[in-house]
């Protein structure tokens, strides 16, 4: 009942007051009391608990934050706004103030976000870039993600974890097609059998949307002198496309030159995808074989089959 309820809001509030006669100096508790004191509908003993939980906060950025998540928690969302962006003034956009700031304005003021999370990608180096571009993208704004991700493609076209971002980007954001490219030199840059194999499941998901994917898979046929990278997308293409066989001859071929053995992760791959766990399993055997040893990732394979 409502009267049980309350009851036991005035006990957790009962219970919390004698804890800060000892550790006055504790913000959680008084935080914790601002919230109990806030289902008894005590408006002056949530604002002082507020007060003295706000005094208490370290006088540094990450403090400040601190504040205007108390002052979120407690609907002050104005304040909360006031004090990210005093702390923006003093510390930059580049570190958590920006990010909360650009948190706490995407859902009342979305375009002044996204303009903010713009001028903080201009010079963000490779970590806070894609963080930033997470950030668009989990709001909705995937085409912004792509398109703050795409101005950097030129000083940043060679890094895979960069280039991993921006196709995943340019999927969401409906831009298959210009993608695919970059998702190419991804592939081709593979240097391990994950990251293959990554690579390929991005590829392949890729090319599927774009508006001719047979063009793709054609132009990946008609490569002269194919990496094992190359064949193993070409192979993968050719599964999809419901030609196993041609599938296996490619991987055949890619398993016989020098980098075998990441066409023989992506022999154990394909197998698994048609449900076939005996030749999954048999194929696995043959990559264990091969020269190279035995590779981590590869007796994962095994016992995960």
């Amino acid at each position: 009942s409502m009267l049980e309820g309350a009851s036991r809001n005035a006990d957790a509030a009962a219970e919390i007051s004698p804890l800060l006669a000892t550790a006055e100096n504790d913000a959680v508790l008084w935080e914790r009391l601002a919230a109990a004191q806030k289902l008894l509908n005590d408006e002056q003993g949530v604002k002082r608990a507020i007060d003295k939980a706000v005094a208490l906060a370290p006088a540094d950025e990450g403090g400040k934050v601190g504040i205007s998540r108390i002052y979120e928690r407690f609907e002050r969302r104005e304040e909360a706004e006031k004090m990210l962006r005093d702390a923006v003034k003093t510390y930059g956009l580049a570190g958590e103030a920006g990010e909360a700031l650009t948190a706490l304005l995407i859902k009342s003021k979305p375009d002044e976000a996204v303009a903010l999370w713009k001028e903080m990608g201009k010079g963000a180096d490779r970590e806070n870039l894609l963080r930033i571009s997470r950030s668009l993208s989990a709001n909705g704004k995937s085409e912004e993600a792509y398109a703050l991700l795409k101005g950097r493609a030129e000083e940043m076209k060679e890094d895979p974890l960069f280039l991993s971002a921006l196709c995943q980007a340019a999927q969401l954001a409906g831009k298959s097609d210009e993608c695919v490219p970059m998702v190419l030199e991804l592939v081709r840059r593979s240097k391990s059998a994950g990251d293959l194999e990554a690579a390929v499941k991005l590829a392949s998901a890729i090319i599927s949307r774009t508006e001719d994917p047979k063009k793709s898979t054609d132009e990946l046929a008609a490569i002269g002198n194919p990496t094992v990278q190359e064949l193993c997308l070409l192979a993968e293409l050719r599964e999809l496309e419901g030609d196993s066989i041609e599938s296996g001859r490619v991987l055949k071929k890619a398993m016989a030159m020098e980098e075998g053995q990441l066409a023989a992760g992506q022999r154990v791959r394909l197998h698994e995808m048609r449900g076939d766990l005996a030749e999954a399993v048999v194929a696995v055997r043959e990559w264990l074989a091969m020269p190279g040893g035995l590779k981590p990732a590869q007796m994962k394979k095994l016992v995960d089959l």
